[in-house]
């Protein structure tokens, strides 16, 4: 009797530990899961904040913020900046853009005081989320699509070589902006990530254009003639950026956009 009492004894306790194993393996993989899905869910927000404003900054000419506060972003670490922002930060008006975010807060009034918020940098255009979101025991305050298992800005900005030019759009001001006849006007606009050391040579329809440059966008302007007819009715109207110098690299020949659509020559 004594022996069989020992042997459920010790099987009990057994049985307890590994209760507790596994309890203690459930729990942790649970936080694993849960850190994994906010992380994402911020990188989302992150990736899909700056394609947004960086269309807005081109339509509008101003960005989508309050600047009625600044931000220092003392608590985010130098290695997640990207070394060329400069010092201001401002809190993003998210719903003055056509984005379904998973986290932050864009219609506060005032309340600047909650880290649920998105702010983007003046110059850089780097988007940053306050609160942050933990992967692998490192918080990151921004993300870009290359960071698949976790990584930090300064790594990424100071070694990637980003395109000299991240949008390109163009659109007519006739009825429809995507269609243009004779008599219509082309608006070709530019958005660069770095500061020109030789300025793009720009053609629409096949004619030079000049560029009128606010800080780093950049817009171009055509008006169809009768001569242009010979596009063909529903043809694609082309351009090109070409010739043009920064970061101490020449830049692609660009000649398709990379927001929106092509305009198309409409014949009557």
């Amino acid at each position: 009797m004594r022996e069989e009492r020992g042997v459920t004894l010790i099987t009990l306790v057994v049985t307890i530990v590994i209760i507790m194993i596994l309890a203690v393996s459930f729990t942790a993989s649970m936080s694993s899961t849960i850190e994994l899905e906010k992380y994402n869910q911020v990188k989302e927000d992150v990736i899909n904040l700056t394609e947004d404003i960086k269309q807005y900054y081109l339509k509008n000419g101003y960005l989508p913020v309050d600047k009625s506060h600044t931000y220092d972003l003392n608590n985010v670490p130098t290695k997640d900046k990207n070394p060329n922002d400069n010092g201001n930060y401002y809190f993003i008006r998210t719903n003055s853009l056509d984005t379904d975010l998973n986290y932050g807060d864009g219609n506060k009034n005032s309340n600047f005081n909650t880290d649920d918020v998105y702010v983007v940098n003046e110059k850089s255009l780097t988007v940053y989320y306050l609160a942050g979101a933990v992967l692998n025991g490192e918080k990151h305050y921004t993300m870009v699509d290359s960071f698949e298992g976790g990584g930090f800005a300064e790594d990424y900005y100071s070694s990637a070589n980003l395109p000299i030019i991240s949008v390109v759009t163009i659109e007519s001001n006739g009825p429809v902006n995507s269609e243009a006849k004779v008599g219509n006007t082309i608006t070709l606009k530019i958005l660069s990530n770095y500061n020109f050391t030789v300025n793009p040579k720009v053609q629409i329809a096949g004619h030079d254009v000049a560029v009128n440059w606010n800080e780093n966008i950049g817009t171009a302007t055509y008006t169809l003639t009768e001569e242009d007819s010979s596009i063909g009715d529903r043809n694609p109207i082309k351009f090109s950026i070409s010739e043009y110098e920064a970061d101490g690299r020449k830049g692609d020949t660009i000649t398709e956009v990379t927001f929106g659509t092509n305009v198309i020559f409409k014949g009557e």
